[in-house]
């Protein structure tokens, strides 16, 4: 799986959050692909790209799925913030 945008904005933090263990992941923004979540991901964990406001935002994520999803559904909750 990868993640792939606008190539003229960078993406240079991609973090997971797994809320059951209260723990991040490492920045996935330099691997060229990644799990989004582990296969047990539950409830409250998240997925966060973060961006350098002064080099701008993105107008769309596309997130790139490489096989199928074995989940019965998925919420997705998708909210933007930042701080200059």
């Amino acid at each position: 799986m990868s993640v792939s945008f606008n190539s003229e904005v960078d993406v240079p933090y991609v973090y997971r959050y797994d809320a059951s263990a209260d723990s991040w992941s490492s920045n996935e923004s330099g691997n060229a692909a990644f799990d989004y979540f582990p296969d047990d991901a539950g409830v409250g964990d998240c997925l966060y790209f973060g961006f350098e406001p002064y080099k701008g935002f993105p107008q769309s994520v596309k997130l790139n799925i490489g096989q199928a999803l074995k989940a019965d559904f998925i919420t997705l909750d998708l909210k933007g913030s930042y701080q200059i």
